[in-house]
């Protein structure tokens, strides 16, 4: 049943306006106290140059940068990224999920001095795709903790990580992908 033209204001209904409005306050406030909320289609910004705090909501936010110092993301359930991310310093993040389309590599941890937290994160892509999931430079370092990595994969790694295997640890994670790491000491993780 087509929505009546009064209860539209620019092609959206009134709930829908006051739903975004809410929100919008929501996250001007949390702001104020000096974290960023990015909403969906928004993306997570660092607003200090390290120890920032960015609160994720649920749906889809493209691609996670993330290149200040100790930067910590805590993603609501149903926060998607769905672009190739980036991250370039030490942070944590907590309940992303990082969905890929392809055979694109979905995080690229690219800073030789970085140490990076993914806890309760989940990775998935297409069966029948190719390609990394997460790949470290040499030097960079990352620690999974309680991960799914899933969608069965034709070719490829998991976790490709340029360095040494003390480097990066997947602990009580679960694969689900048919493949393997590259250089990472896993603990307690299922297939």
């Amino acid at each position: 049943m087509p929505v009546s033209t009064e209860l539209q204001v620019r092609g959206q209904s009134k709930v829908g306006r006051l739903n975004w409005d809410s929100r919008a306050t929501v996250a001007d406030l949390v702001q104020a106290l000096g974290t960023d909320v990015a909403a969906p289609d928004a993306p997570a910004v660092e607003v200090q140059t390290r120890d920032n705090m960015v609160a994720v909501l649920a749906g889809e936010h493209g691609a996670l940068v993330l290149g200040a110092a100790d930067t910590q993301a805590d993603c609501a359930p149903g926060a998607v990224f769905s672009r190739p991310s980036t991250i370039r310093a030490s942070c944590r993040i907590t309940g992303a999920w990082f969905k890929g389309a392809d055979a694109q590599t979905l995080v690229a941890i690219n800073d030789t001095n970085a140490t990076v937290i993914f806890q309760g994160c989940r990775f998935t892509k297409p069966s029948g795709t190719a390609g990394s999931y997460v790949t470290l430079v040499a030097g960079a370092r990352a620690h999974f903790i309680g991960c799914l990595f899933d969608g069965v994969q034709t070719a490829g790694n998991v976790v490709n990580n340029a360095g040494v295997p003390a480097a990066a640890f997947s602990i009580g994670c679960s694969n689900k992908t048919t493949r393997l790491h590259v250089n990472v000491t896993t603990i307690a993780e299922t297939t």
